[in-house]
């Protein structure tokens, strides 16, 4: 199952405006059909969310019926938006993708609002689908759609912050770390609430975490923290404390780090609990205190969520029971860890492999055409020589006639 990401309500306000006042085949749409409309996007919407997509597919289908007798190009837009998104939800992502791709089609008639939506949605999909490149260039495209503006206003505002974020975050993925702070830094600017601001600054302490800039990076994760404690969601609180802890390791201020796990422990059973006492753990062993972290790695082993942090948790006991002389138990834990660490880097490395395919077939063409211009160049220079050779044999010539 797909994981539910919500776009934020980038044009809410104003869409069901537009298309009062469009005129559909000569006539206006009836107020009342508006208001069904609207409650069939809302009704589908909210089934969606709670997975019950059977009812969600009741009112899709009644969106279709409506949309299609006006033949409205701003309502096929919204439908399509509608439907794409939910099926995205379900799993269905080629279908997903095949309903965003028909408003595109029709993309110089529906409304700026509706192209932003579609085009939100749809980078969505190709991140998840891993297409960087293509869910880079949709969102490039929003940000065309509203800086052609003269003058923007606060929606714009919201869209330009919601796409920059997004883009950052591809740039992230790809390691393309000044380009991703360029677009945090962008993303600030246009901020409106402390919600957007809190997840740049959450990305800013990450991009300056690739670089071990560990100062700098709790820095920007106290500012990310902050915005969490104002937006009063608290399920960030613990990802935050973990990371906070995690900066304080680095800086290998034990007592600061175990502060802000035990933090991030409180009233907390299933949000990065493996990552608090993991951190926890490795703090204790910089105090020396290695039965008392033993204890904290073995909670961390209990509510470890992937191969990754197993693995981890098994080479940090393995060093402890090392140093505690219990090299019985220490050889155990070093085997689970050798054991997960093949695993885990055999499967990364057969996805490097599919994706240095996937990058060759999408650049055969350039290549072929980069060789055929490199094998021009090389036929200039060689006919360039062969035109110097002629010259200086015509003027050897010359001389001896």
């Amino acid at each position: 199952m797909r994981p539910f990401y919500i776009l934020p309500n980038v044009v809410v306000v104003g869409i069901f405006f537009i298309l009062i006042t469009s005129t559909l085949r000569g006539q206006s749409l009836d107020s009342l059909e508006l208001t069904e409309f609207q409650n069939y996007i809302q009704w589908s919407t909210k089934y969606a969310r709670q997975k019950q997509f059977d009812s969600a597919a009741i009112y899709t289908e009644r969106l279709h019926i409506l949309a299609g007798k006006y033949n409205a190009p701003d309502l096929i837009g919204l439908k399509n938006y509608n439907n794409g998104k939910i099926q995205y939800w379900q799993g269905n992502i080629e279908e997903a993708k095949r309903i965003l791709e028909e408003s595109f089609t029709i993309d110089s008639l529906v409304s700026d609002s509706i192209k932003l939506k579609t085009r939100g949605m749809y980078s969505e999909i190709l991140r998840y689908d891993n297409d960087y490149t293509n869910a880079l260039r949709h969102l490039l495209d929003a940000e065309k759609i509203i800086l052609q503006k003269d003058l923007l206003t606060q929606k714009d505002s919201l869209a330009l912050d919601f796409f920059y974020i997004n883009i950052a975050g591809i740039h992230f993925v790809k390691k393309n770390n000044e380009q991703a702070m360029d677009y945090c830094k962008r993303s600030l600017r246009f901020s409106v609430n402390d919600k957007s601001s809190g997840h740049a600054y959450h990305l800013m302490s990450q991009l300056l975490e690739a670089e071990n800039r560990w100062e700098e990076a709790l820095a920007y994760s106290f500012r990310s923290l902050e915005k969490v404690r104002k937006w009063n969601h608290e399920v960030f609180l613990p990802s935050r404390y973990a990371e906070i802890s995690k900066y304080y390791l680095k800086l290998k201020k034990a007592d600061s780090s175990i502060y802000y796990a035990r933090l991030g422990l409180t009233n907390n059973m299933d949000c990065t609990v493996d990552h608090l006492y993991n951190n926890l753990g490795d703090a204790l062993v910089l105090k020396g205190e290695y039965r008392m972290a033993l204890k904290q790695f073995e909670q961390a082993l209990q509510y470890a969520t992937s191969e990754e942090m197993t693995m981890t948790t098994h080479k940090n006991m393995s060093e402890v029971y090392t140093a505690l002389g219990d090299f019985k138990k220490a050889l155990y834990h070093n085997e689970a860890y050798i054991s997960l660490k093949e695993i885990v880097e055999g499967r990364k490395v057969r996805q490097e492999i599919v994706a240095i395919t996937e990058q060759y077939e999408s650049n055969k063409k350039e290549l072929q055409i980069e060789m055929l211009n490199s094998k021009n160049e090389h036929n200039h220079v060689v006919i360039q020589k062969q035109r110097s050779q002629l010259w200086l044999i015509g003027s050897l010539l010359a001389l001896m006639v």
